[in-house]
């Protein structure tokens, strides 16, 4: 049961971006958002996977680093853990608190990839293949990253310049 849950929720992530960017109604953004997941799989399930790696890094840094500050605090700042007998029950407080913090702020960066690539995916089925909107430094590190020698001018810069006008 929890299988089909996980995959609801992805199709519905997936609606939700794809709604974010065409302006498309919930269950044609579904239909669409699964199509363009299909077309560009390995794309999705390696950034996915490279975000979701990242988050439980970031995830267990932010407890493990804030758990440490406070009982460095605790120790040597306010000097609380020599008059009480365990500190250990401060420790986990602070712990869990870091924990669901960083799980809340953490986890919209998974959105915010699935946003990008769906963004990208469109773009590029749009025209033939080969994204066209975006900033230059955008087009320029694609090309570092697939290899080609793209030309740095044939894109649309969009929204970087005063009036929207692509102009720096």
């Amino acid at each position: 049961m929890s299988c089909l849950e996980s995959i609801i929720e992805h199709l519905t992530k997936g609606a939700y971006a794809y709604m974010a960017v065409t302006g498309d109604g919930f269950c044609s953004s579904a239909w669409n958002g699964f199509i363009l997941n299909l077309k560009h799989l390995a794309k999705f399930v390696f950034a996915l996977n490279i975000a979701g790696l990242f988050i439980f890094m970031g995830v267990i840094t932010i407890t493990c680093v804030n758990t440490g500050i406070g009982y460095v605090l605790m120790t040597y700042a306010i000097k609380d853990g020599a008059h009480t007998t365990s500190i250990v029950p401060s420790l986990i407080t602070f712990g869990i608190v870091s924990f669901l913090v960083a799980i809340i702020f953490l986890g919209q960066f998974d959105e915010a990839v699935l946003a990008t690539l769906t963004c990208f995916a469109i773009d590029s089925d749009l025209h033939e293949g080969e994204p066209k909107f975006g900033p230059k430094s955008y087009h320029e590190k694609l090309a570092a990253i697939q290899g080609s020698d793209g030309n740095p001018h044939d894109y649309t810069q969009v929204h970087d310049g005063p009036n929207n006008t692509g102009a720096p």
